[in-house]
């Protein structure tokens, strides 16, 4: 508290134009781009890294020197009441919202209780810039504040066809940034030639040059499943025609359980035409779990093939027969449903041909077998096809 006075009072001395940003996603990248691009005999402060905590925006208001013209400030949040403190030290002139997700959610009851709580920030503001992306959202920044200036931003608006990042998100995020310079009557035409030469942030979709002609994308500062869509659709637009393989650590701080947050992820791979998934952590296995037929002559070479799939699984007692999975009381691939029957949409049993066609990964090695064993996989779905 007594850090936040000191700044709040530090605050009162600044007498050049305060600019505060918020929002679930792109702060820290709309922040620097600002930067980036601010033209030149202009002086810029910006809190430096994502310094948008209670402590962070403290600390970055005190590091202002005072003669600046611009200063831009993010800030964020994760529970309620914390963006109260924020405001009252910060008091922005201009607020900038980035947009809504799912980013830090598990203390909110709602994304509306979010928003509202986000809002708060721009209670002092006499401009505010967003997205025309959601409409939810815009509508509730004009009745929240209908008597500020408010800015609705549309990539559309500008000319970015230089600017390096073609992924819908870079264009918003460099469509706020020179909506800035716009409404404060800078000159536009230096500004977007500084496009082409716009940084991305430190592991925040980060391409570098892998070998063998790959390319890597690095967005590991924060991880949620807005951020994830956005890192998909910039890996999209890099990838060209070359398979598309994604790295991923657990998702925290949702507010989502597992296997909801996971679904969603699952979905949102098979929507981005992902083609390898690498799960990392103690959650990722909930993207969910595929039925497998491992086949093998005999129990020794059956515990070979396990470890070739090299996944977890839970092993059923075998069933030798579609009549044997249809019949009552045969183990249940599936708890919630009645029985095996039901779950023909993702293993037809006795249908080999047809889950090896359906299926993504195919196990190779040959076994001959009398017998199948069922087990669960995780992420992928692999295939023996006895002989």
């Amino acid at each position: 508290q007594a850090l936040q006075k000191l700044a709040s009072s530090h605050r009162d001395r600044f007498k050049g134009t305060l600019v505060a940003i918020t929002g679930s996603n792109g702060k820290t990248v709309t922040k620097e781009w600002i930067a980036q691009l601010c033209p030149p005999g202009i002086k810029l402060f910006r809190s430096p890294r994502s310094y948008n905590s209670q402590i962070g925006v403290a600390l970055s208001l005190l590091m202002i020197e005072g003669d600046e013209q611009l200063a831009i400030i993010e800030a964020g949040i994760s529970e309620p009441g914390e963006m109260e403190r924020l405001e009252a030290m910060i008091r922005p002139d201009i607020g900038i919202f980035t947009n809504l997700g799912d980013a830090h959610q598990e203390h909110f009851t709602s994304l509306e209780q979010k928003l509202s709580e986000k809002l708060i920030l721009f209670r002092h503001a006499r401009t505010i810039l967003y997205n025309t992306g959601d409409k939810w959202v815009a509508d509730q920044i004009a009745h929240t504040y209908p008597n500020c200036k408010l800015c609705v931003v549309d990539p559309n608006h500008y000319d970015l066809h230089t600017l390096p990042y073609r992924d819908q998100a870079s264009l918003e995020n460099a469509a706020k940034a020179i909506a800035l310079y716009d409404i404060l009557g800078y000159n536009l035409k230096s500004i977007l030639a500084t496009l082409p030469s716009l940084q991305s942030v430190a592991m925040r979709m980060e391409l570098k040059e892998g070998i063998n002609g790959c390319k890597l994308i690095n967005d590991s500062y924060n991880s949620d499943i807005n951020s994830l869509a956005v890192s998909l659709d910039y890996l999209a637009s890099v990838a060209g025609g070359q398979p598309k393989v994604l790295i991923l650590s657990d998702i925290r701080q949702s507010g989502l359980p597992a296997e909801k947050l996971y679904g969603q992820v699952a979905a949102l791979l098979h929507t981005k035409g992902i083609d390898t998934l690498i799960g990392i952590g103690e959650l990722t296995h909930y993207l969910g779990d595929a039925v497998a037929l491992v086949c093998a002559r005999d129990q020794e070479t059956l515990e070979a093939a396990k470890k070739l799939v090299k996944v977890e699984y839970e092993v059923l007692p075998a069933v030798h027969s579609p009549a044997e999975a249809a019949a009552p009381g045969a183990p249940l691939v599936f708890e919630e449903e009645e029985n095996n029957v039901q779950a023909y949409k993702h293993v037809s049993r006795g249908d080999a041909a047809g889950a090896i066609a359906r299926s993504k990964y195919v196990l190779t090695e040959k076994f001959h077998t009398p017998w199948t064993e069922h087990a669960f996989l995780e992420p992928e779905c692999c295939v023996a096809l006895p002989l």
